[in-house]
């Protein structure tokens, strides 16, 4: 991986090209260059064989790079995307397993203009350890080394949107245990800031949890109070939680693992994507939006639009729908005080 060029790969290359502002230039690379390192952050998973678990996480800071136009390279689990994994097994020294990619950013991934499909594609930024390979990548391409295999997800991921999931495979050769890292590279139609809207913060000196704190001393980065534009996101880093002093609105929102959201009694009303992957209580969630997804921990629910499941849900309150509800193959559990 130190090799000074890069040769063309011979399984294919990824289709898109990749324009790094700020860290290099704004024009496409030439082909046989290899770019400067990006100080952008890594995913890194660790792999537990005989458990069948595989870990991922964010074990970089992102140091530079954070403003990337016509796609946009990106790593940092949780933070601009999560990648998921089920269904591990070992057959033949071979270790397969079920990957998803979920998209946390305000903007659509794999699309320039909102129409052309791209996809999402995640590469090795390194080989896996132990002497383990990727046995079934999509192919290789060379972004950021020679000969990084890569699987591409052909489709647009919306906000908080998680994609098809996609069989990767490892050829073991004897290995119990090994280290990948990847990055995700996919297409942007707006390339203007780091993707993130509407972040909490929980910072004001006013009030910590006060949703509707905005400015400079309030509780959103960024930007002021959250309206019907903006994709929130609630992480759990977040010195205080939010907590509704009246009813809100939302284009997309993320509760994120660890993190929690209090209602107040008060409705929250989502146009769009809706994940509660942390915990929304005390008061209801209206989701009136077309084509919307649901999944995670949510309270009381009106869906007034259409919605489907993309993911496990649980409502602790009751479902009402006066739109349309799509569970296909997702679990919807509902329980009522």
């Amino acid at each position: 991986m130190t090799s000074k060029f890069l040769r063309r790969c011979a399984r294919g290359a990824v289709p898109v090209a990749l324009v790094l502002a700020a860290a290099c230039t704004d024009s496409p690379l030439a082909p046989g260059v290899k770019p400067e390192p990006v100080p952008l952050a890594s995913i890194e998973c660790r792999v537990n064989v005989p458990a069948r678990t595989t870990t991922c996480s964010y074990p970089e800071a992102v140091l530079a790079g954070s403003a990337i136009r016509t796609t946009r390279l990106m790593g940092g689990q949780d933070k601009f995307v999560r990648l998921e994994n089920y269904g591990n097994t070992v057959e033949n020294d071979v270790l397969s397993m079920f990957v998803t990619v979920q998209n946390l950013l305000a903007e659509p991934l794999g699309t320039p203009d909102g129409m052309q499909v791209t996809g999402v594609t995640v590469f090795f930024a390194e080989d896996p350890s132990n002497g383990v390979t990727v046995a079934n990548a999509t192919g290789d391409t060379m972004q950021t080394g020679p000969a990084q295999p890569y699987f591409l997800y052909n489709q647009i991921l919306t906000t908080y949107q998680v994609s098809d999931p996609l069989l990767w495979q490892f050829n073991l050769n004897g290995a119990t245990s090994f280290v990948f890292k990847v990055y995700v590279l996919a297409s942007q139609q707006d390339e203007s800031g780091n993707g993130l809207e509407a972040l909490w913060s929980g910072t004001s000196t006013v009030n910590g949890t006060d949703w509707f704190i905005g400015g400079p001393d309030g509780n959103w980065t960024r930007r002021p109070v959250p309206d019907a534009t903006d994709a929130v996101q609630i992480p759990a880093s977040a010195p205080n939680m939010p907590v509704l002093t009246d009813n809100a609105v939302a284009l997309h929102l993320r509760v994120n693992g660890g993190a929690t959201l209090g209602l107040g009694g008060y409705n929250l009303a989502v146009g769009g994507n809706v994940d509660g992957a942390g915990t929304i209580s005390n008061g209801s969630i209206t989701m009136s939006g077309s084509n919307a997804l649901l999944m995670g921990n949510v309270p009381t629910l009106f869906v007034s639009g259409s919605t489907a499941l993309q993911g496990a849900t649980r409502a602790t309150g009751p479902v009402s729908v006066t739109g349309s509800l799509t569970v296909a193959d997702s679990a919807l559990s509902i329980s009522v005080p």
